[in-house]
């Protein structure tokens, strides 16, 4: 309080001027300069006091920005600019969205002040365009927007068999169903493609074919693949609900069971989900069972290795890419046992599915002695031996007493074997022998003299008749 202070100084020197002597000039000139100094001094004080009252209450607003910057703070209240209120001017009486598109100025107690030619509350539209009126230059595309400077006011000058104000009602029956179905020429309609009718009300192709899934062309609606129905509203996708724990209550049937997209018949589901359907949650123990049974054969063959894809992990006894290879096919011949390393022979069967029997070996070690060949009955391998040979190793001869002669050719027989026929022109004692029996219309040819006529009595034991 330094003024406080000085003025406190100057009053003691004032009384002490007073005390002094009344009579001197100089005494009462410097009373009368001290008082005019303690006045101004009481004008300072005071003058000081209002400043730091209004800071106070200017700090005391109730924005920390000093009124939204948009007003001025005293004594502590608030007093908004034009165009904002409220107790820290925080709301805009007027707004100018857009900046007034470009075409207008902003005042900020009526807003956007439009140029002529435009309109709306941003100066975006013209001003002969009506608020549902998309076209650029309004007049609803079917006309032209004509401004007048000196009234400031624009109107439409419609097209032939358009309507005033706004053109947008034409001179065509019912507007020829609106835009979608067709468009007045020369005061009739011109329907679109899938539409007729003198006002273009007839749907020639139901449902609009369904677009984009099908086209109408001719009247007809020819669908796109995946899509069917005579207006391609049918999808060729399976109809499904999800898969739900049991006990839940299963949404209603979708295509593709609402979690993916038909492409062309096919199901393409989103990443959570899998199957032909979209029914399945991805790595759930009902995809676990798909996998396993689109690729691995079946759950008894094989699993997924990674769950729902493959490849496929075998179950004991198959093998392949997809697990449908018997590791011992034919069982073993019922020979053996499969085990993982494949088949197990029993005893006397051997090969790699137990299907060749192990007869006893002769002493050269020729299975059943080379004169049989080795089979199996029952699961008991056994000898089956040529003609003239027995014992299970087929190494015994069955006529012992042949034994010695087995070598020689009998007259009559060939390699071991009869002849098919007699050879009538041998002459021989064993052709003779033998075409009583086999070749009787063999002729006999008696031979000539005494010695052949012993000769028949000794191999016939009859007498040969006389010779003439």
């Amino acid at each position: 309080m330094p003024l406080l202070r000085a003025m406190l100084n100057h009053s003691a020197a004032f009384r002490a001027a007073r005390e002094g002597s009344v009579e001197a000039d100089a005494a009462a000139a410097a009373a009368a300069a001290v008082a005019q100094q303690h006045l101004a001094l009481e004008r300072a004080l005071l003058r000081q006091r209002e400043r730091e009252e209004n800071e106070n209450a200017r700090l005391r607003c109730p924005h920390a920005f000093n009124c939204s910057g948009r007003g001025d703070c005293l004594f502590g209240e608030c007093h908004c600019r034009s165009g904002f209120s409220g107790s820290s001017c925080q709301i805009v009486d007027v707004s100018c969205p857009g900046k007034c598109s470009g075409h207008g100025r902003c005042d900020p107690v009526r807003g956007c002040q439009c140029a002529l030619g435009y309109a709306g509350e941003d100066c975006g539209r013209s001003a002969c365009a009506l608020e549902t009126d998309a076209s650029f230059g309004g007049c609803n595309g079917q006309g032209k927007c004509v401004c007048d400077v000196a009234s400031h006011t624009c109107s439409c000058r419609c097209q032939n068999h358009f309507l005033p104000p706004y053109c947008e009602h034409s001179t065509c029956p019912d507007q020829c169903g609106g835009a979608a179905h067709g468009r007045c020429v020369g005061g009739a309609c011109v329907c679109e493609q899938r539409w007729s009718g003198r006002s273009c009300a007839v749907e020639i192709c139901p449902s609009g074919c369904s677009a984009p899934y099908g086209a109408c062309v001719a009247g007809v609606c020819v669908c796109s693949e995946g899509w069917t129905g005579p207006g391609c509203a049918n999808s060729s996708c399976p109809m499904a609900s999800e898969v739900v724990p049991s006990g839940s209550v299963s949404p209603p049937a979708r295509t593709c069971a609402g979690h993916g997209a038909c492409d062309r018949g096919k199901c393409v589901c989103s990443s959570e989900w899998t199957s032909h359907d979209c029914s399945l949650r991805v790595d759930s123990p009902e995809s676990h069972l798909l996998c396993a049974n689109t690729f691995c054969g079946g759950p008894e063959h094989g699993t997924c290795k990674y769950g729902d894809y493959p490849p496929c992990e075998c179950k004991p006894g198959w093998k392949g890419t997809n697990c449908t290879d018997f590791l011992c096919p034919g069982n073993c011949s019922s020979n053996g046992f499969c085990t993982d390393a494949g088949c197990v022979c029993y005893d006397h069967f051997r090969g790699p599915e137990c299907e060749e029997p192990v007869c006893p070996n002769d002493s050269r070690g020729q299975a059943c002695s080379g004169k049989g060949v080795c089979l199996s009955k029952g699961g008991v391998p056994y000898c089956k031996c040529e003609v003239g040979w027995g014992n299970p190793q087929c190494s015994a001869p069955t006529n012992p007493t042949r034994t010695t002669t087995a070598d020689v050719e009998s007259p009559g027989f060939e390699n071991g074997k009869p002849r098919p026929k007699a050879n009538c022109e041998d002459n021989v004692p064993g052709a003779i022998m033998l075409s009583q029996g086999v070749a009787a219309g063999c002729p006999v040819v008696a031979p000539s003299g005494k010695e052949g006529a012993r000769g028949l009595r000794r191999l016939s034991g009859r007498t040969p008749p006389s010779i003439s």
